[in-house]
């Protein structure tokens, strides 16, 4: 199992190792219950309007707080925990390349660091959509179309 996350409303959702995301009342009662083909192995996130985004194996999913599936985006390797920018983009990124999304899931942007360097850490995005993140000891800051 992995941590759990609380959305706006009481709802905590939870991703387990048995292919399952839970989503649970304030009180602890089951809601609802999305089977997927892999494990859970990082948190799931909850946008401003309640989609909840997570990614299993190569793809990523967002689905309805009533645990409808919206899109899903399969990577052919694994991603990253999804944050959120400034107008509600999605950005998710592989061990190469930063992909943002808006919330149809259409990707808008991507961008993949100079070289061979690759994406080690988790993506930082501050208020004007400027991302910061980490490969090996160096920290990239990039400033993209999608402001």
């Amino acid at each position: 199992m992995v941590s759990p996350v609380l959305a706006s409303d009481g709802t905590i959702y939870v991703g387990s190792y048995d292919y399952s995301l839970y989503a649970l009342n304030p009180d602890g009662t089951l809601k609802w219950t999305y089977v997927t083909a892999d494990r859970f192995y990082n948190t799931p996130a909850v946008a401003l309007d309640g989609t909840i985004y997570f990614h299993v194996s190569t793809t990523l999913f967002a689905l309805t707080p009533a645990g409808a599936l919206k899109w899903s985006h399969s990577f052919g390797e694994d991603s990253s925990i999804p944050v959120f920018g400034p107008r509600g983009q999605v950005y998710v990124h592989t061990s190469t390349t930063i992909y943002v999304f808006n919330t149809y899931g259409v990707v808008v942007d991507t961008y993949s660091p100079p070289g061979s360097a690759q994406i080690t850490t988790l993506l930082t995005i501050n208020s004007n959509g400027t991302i910061y993140f980490g490969s090996g000891v160096n920290i990239f800051c990039v400033q993209g179309s999608w402001k």
